[in-house]
C-alpha cells in the first residue's frame, strides 16, 4: 500500500524493516546461546581455578549485552515509545538488559545473574513481539 511504502522511506520505517528482518531473530538466538554459555562458565570455580579466563568471559558478556542493548534500542525506535512501553515482551527484554548492565558494572551475580538466566525464556520471533503491540497508527498522507 501507499502508506506502507511511505513508512518504509522514513528513518523509523527503515529501522522497523531491520527489526522485522528474518535474520535478526537468528542473530539474537545465537547471542542468547553464547550468553548462556558465558553465564554458565562464569562460576566461582572458574574464577578460582582459571582466573585467566575471567577477562575473556567478562568481555564476551559485555559484547553480548551490547548486542541486546542495540536490539532493544532498535525496537524502541521501530515500535515507538508508547507501543514499546506497553509490550510485556519488550519490557521483559529491557529489564534483562538493564539488570545485565548492573551486574556487569557491579561485577556481581546474585539476583542480576538470575534475571540474565531468564533471557532464553523470551519469545524470539519479532512478529510474535509485534503481535503484542497496539496496532500501528495510520500513516500521515498528503491529500
Amino acid at each position: 500500500t501507499a502508506a506502507a511504502a511511505a513508512r518504509a522511506h522514513t528513518f523509523r520505517g527503515r529501522v522497523e524493516s531491520l527489526v522485522e528482518h528474518p535474520w535478526l531473530p537468528r542473530l539474537i538466538n545465537a547471542c542468547i546461546l553464547g550468553s548462556c554459555v558465558v553465564l554458565a562458565a562464569d562460576s566461582h570455580e572458574t574464577r578460582t581455578n582459571s582466573p585467566e579466563f575471567v577477562p575473556l568471559l567478562r568481555g564476551l558478556d559485555a559484547l553480548f549485552n551490547t548486542i541486546f542493548t542495540v536490539e532493544a534500542g532498535l525496537k524502541l525506535v521501530a515500535f515507538g515509545p508508547q507501543a514499546y512501553a506497553t509490550s510485556v515482551i519488550c519490557l521483559f527484554e529491557l529489564a534483562v538488559v538493564v539488570s545485565s548492565w548492573v551486574s556487569i558494572i557491579l561485577q556481581s551475580g546474585g539476583v542480576f545473574a538470575v534475571l540474565r538466566a531468564l533471557r532464553p525464556l523470551r519469545p524470539h520471533d519479532t512478529q510474535h513481539s509485534r503481535a503484542h503491540l497496539p496496532p500501528r497508527p495510520p500513516a500521515c498522507t498528503n491529500t
